[in-house]
């Protein structure tokens, strides 16, 4: 694997978006690391080298060992979609309820009825934020509604330096309609949440910029990056009090946008699913996209003992890959 004074990224003097965008090669030090997962989601370094991941399909948090070998963490149910290390050590999940499933020519996953175009399957009842115990595997639901609203889609969650978890709400599609999801905000234990932002057509990714002072959101289906200032530790409020914050970045043309992680130089690594690649957004707006071998990465995280190795969640193939990263992840700051 290449060292950190190897890796070479292309520079860049482009303008604010929206901006053309430079093709990168897939990384030549790209490895396997798992296969045979079941649509991953939510990556986590652990301190001990292990990964925890979960499976969107197959409804699990899924422990990876650096041999490859998979242990089944808990059994979740529904369609658990990102993950996070919690303060007290714990697994913090958003599970979006259940998806239905097609199966593409190419044998990969697509989470969506391609007969009708709904992401909504039978029986389906909402969402919820849970709490795993890595040791246990004992479950916790800790929110399923906000002022009296079933959560409908929970994606991606991330912790800010008090100790409050984040997280999004993607909203769902149906058969001839779509419920709109929000950012929240949330006391650990759920005693408190708040409705942060609305106003974004499916909130996915979101991550804090290594000064803490920013929080970032991509929104799926309309290719945006959105940002919003942020004073951590805040009173909790009872209602929305913003909407879509500043663009970050816009993708050029049809591009969706998934899940996300933000390194040390504040750049924003979002996954790009049906795309087949990772993009890279500067904080001067400056972007450049990263190959990956499967059409479906869906996650980002950094791990390492240096925190320069990048782990990729491949959905439609299920494999999890690691390369070498120019810089380090961002901190996760209540353990620093």
């Amino acid at each position: 694997m290449k060292v950190a004074s190897e890796v070479r990224w292309p520079k860049t003097t482009q303008a604010p978006p929206p901006v053309d965008v430079q093709w990168c090669s897939l990384p030549d030090d790209l490895e396997i690391v798992a296969e045979g997962l079941d649509f991953p989601e939510g990556p986590i370094a652990c301190a001990d080298g292990t990964l925890l991941v979960v499976e969107v399909r197959g409804g699990r948090l899924m422990r990876v060992f650096p041999t490859g070998g998979l242990e089944i963490v808990a059994d979740l149910g529904g369609g658990p979609n990102g993950a996070a290390l919690g303060p007290d050590g714990a697994i913090y999940i958003c599970n979006n309820g259940g998806l239905p499933w097609s199966q593409l020519d190419d044998g990969s996953w697509y989470p969506v009825d391609r007969r009708t175009g709904s992401m909504t399957p039978a029986g389906y009842a909402g969402g919820w934020i849970e709490r795993v115990d890595p040791s246990s595997g004992d479950i916790t639901r800790l929110i399923e509604r906000v002022d009296g609203t079933v959560l409908s889609a929970p994606n991606d969650i991330a912790f800010d330096r008090a100790g409050d978890l984040w997280f999004t709400d993607t909203g769902k599609t149906g058969i001839g309609s779509t419920v709109l999801g929000a950012v929240y905000r949330a006391r650990a234990d759920g005693s408190e949440v708040e409705r942060f932002a609305t106003g974004l057509l499916g909130p996915n990714g979101i991550g804090f910029a290594p000064t803490a002072d920013r929080v970032y959101v991509s929104d799926t289906p309309s290719g945006r990056l959105f940002e919003w200032d942020v004073r951590i530790g805040e009173a909790f409020r009872p209602s929305p009090i913003r909407t879509a914050g500043r663009v970050r970045a816009r993708m050029p043309g049809a591009i969706a946008l998934d899940s996300l992680a933000v390194d040390a130089e504040d750049r924003i690594v979002v996954a790009m699913p049906g795309s087949g690649g990772l993009a890279v957004v500067q904080p001067d707006g400056g972007m450049w996209f990263v190959r990956m071998p499967d059409p479906l990465p869906t996650n980002i995280c950094f791990g390492g003992d240096d925190r320069q190795t990048a782990f990729v969640t491949l959905g439609g193939h299920g494999r999890l890959v690691r390369f070498r990263w120019p810089c380090p992840g961002a901190s996760v700051y209540f353990a620093d």
